[in-house]
């Protein structure tokens, strides 16, 4: 009897089973009705088989993905300890120690060194710099530039004179580094001689240029308490020149004394060992011509009158320079700051 039931309730039961597990009854998904998950069933189901399931949707936030291979290669480093922080100080310098010559300048310089009046030379330059300045030199008044232009930091250029240069015609190159657009790190000079058109008279000339060939004439002279007086044939000028400290220190005047008119002044008592200048002298001594009275300067004649080869040459150098021969000396008549001195020679 129990075995008849046995198998009665499996012929009814097992079809049914059978339809549940397969989804016929009641529209449920299978999976829904798994009371006790078996984990035989779980463990062989891949992690993408289930449109629902994402283990990647959800991560846990005390777990920190694996580190993609640039971020092992270049690792995120402490803004501090960065070697990429502080670009700036090897891109662009701002200055640069103390230069040795030639650093920057690598050649500047003149061809030919030396050209006639009224020819031409070149200027050449090799530079590693950011910026080259070409200035003509002028060595007067202590020495100034003028005429400056940027130029190529390579490159020549071509310089005329004109019949009216002479003595040295001084360029310089600056040289300038980085982005410094005041203070030049390097200068070098190419001087260039300009020979002489004429050659000067006095035995010990100057470095520089006559003017012009010079006169050689009869001058006459006198000397007096506090100074001197020569006359010249050739420019029939006389020349005042005094001992003191006082402004102007000489002067120059024409001669217009002529025959007939007052030798001296016979009315002007004279001291003991004293002299009255005469003719041409007596007139610019008594205050007879256009620089009116020098006798207060000049005091009294202490010799009369003697007779000379003189010569009269004037310089081409930045100031008005004349050069005077006396007897035995040589006077520099600076006409740009009136006054004049005893001529030492060059060296001195």
């Amino acid at each position: 009897m129990n075995g008849h039931i046995q198998r009665r309730l499996v012929t009814i039961f097992l079809p049914m089973i059978l339809c549940i597990q397969a989804g016929c009854l009641l529209g449920y998904p299978a999976a829904q009705i798994t009371a006790i998950p078996s984990p035989t069933v779980t463990a062989t189901l891949p992690p993408t088989s289930s449109p629902t399931a994402s283990p990647s949707a959800t991560p846990s936030p005390t777990t920190e993905p694996s580190p993609t291979t640039s971020q092992m290669i270049y690792p995120r480093l402490p803004r501090q300890s960065a070697p990429a922080a502080q670009p700036t100080e090897t891109a662009t310098p701002t200055r640069i120690p103390t230069l040795a010559p030639g650093t920057l300048i690598k050649e500047f310089v003149a061809s030919p060194p030396a050209v006639d009046p009224g020819e031409s030379f070149t200027l050449s330059w090799k530079t590693i710099a950011t910026r080259a300045v070409l200035c003509r030199f002028v060595e007067h008044g202590g020495g100034s530039v003028t005429d400056c232009h940027d130029v190529s930091l390579n490159g020549a250029r071509q310089v005329h004179t004109d019949h009216q240069t002479y003595n040295q015609i001084t360029y310089a190159l600056y040289a300038y580094y980085g982005d410094s657009e005041t203070n030049p790190h390097e200068v070098v000079f190419a001087p260039v001689q300009v020979y002489c058109r004429d050659t000067w008279m006095l035995d010990y000339p100057p470095s520089t240029c006559p003017r012009r060939s010079g006169l050689l004439t009869e001058g006459t002279i006198q000397y007096f308490e506090h100074g001197l007086m020569v006359w010249l044939r050739g420019n029939r000028m006389i020349y005042v020149l005094f001992k003191d400290d006082n402004s102007p220190g000489f002067y120059n005047v024409s001669d217009d004394w002529y025959p007939g008119l007052p030798e001296s002044d016979p009315t002007i008592v004279l001291p003991l060992g004293a002299y009255q200048p005469t003719h041409g002298f007596g007139r610019v001594w008594r205050g007879e011509t256009s620089i009116g009275n020098v006798r207060d300067r000049l005091g009294w004649a202490v010799a009369p009158e003697t007779s000379y080869t003189a010569i009269l040459q004037c310089d081409t150098a930045e100031e008005e320079i004349c050069y005077l021969t006396g007897p035995e000396w040589v006077a520099v008549l600076n006409w740009s700051r009136s006054i004049w001195s005893i001529w030492l020679g060059p060296s001195a």
